[in-house]
């Protein structure tokens, strides 16, 4: 008889139970919103890395063109401003009193990027760059 208790009361274990398939759910919902703040995180860094690039190669290309064109003879100015959609562009020119054969060309480019602070709040937060390059006039 105790053959037969046995036999009876043998259970397979086949499958979860309903704790175990809840615990792993909520483990991988966790998971998947770590990996969303994540995957927002790159995006945000992506769209500032594209602004920048941007900015640099607008930077590059007004480099190139004022070493073709021909430098002012007088000291240190502002050689213009100006705005080009998000970006805004500043050129100097200067002239060092010792070396009057070298001029610096100096491009500035700066715009405003949205941050978000630890609080949750956004702001926006002026980026720049600059380049600069040194032309000789050796006639």
């Amino acid at each position: 008889m105790t053959r037969i208790l046995k036999a009876r009361h043998k259970t397979t274990e086949d499958g979860f139970t309903l704790v175990e398939a809840m615990v792993a759910l909520m483990a991988m919902a966790v998971a998947f919103v770590g990996l969303s703040g994540l995957h927002f995180a790159s995006l945000y860094r992506d769209m500032a890395n594209q602004r920048e690039a941007a900015a640099v190669t607008l930077a590059s290309e007004r480099l190139e063109l004022l070493r073709s064109a021909p430098l002012p003879l007088a000291g240190n100015e502002l050689l213009q401003t100006e705005t080009q959609g998000d970006f805004t562009i500043a050129v100097t020119h200067e002239i060092d009193g010792a070396t009057p054969w070298q001029n610096e060309i100096t491009v500035a480019v700066s715009w405003e990027e949205p941050v978000k602070n630890m609080a949750g709040s956004r702001s926006r937060v002026e980026r720049n760059i600059r380049l600069s390059t040194i032309v000789a006039d050796i006639n």
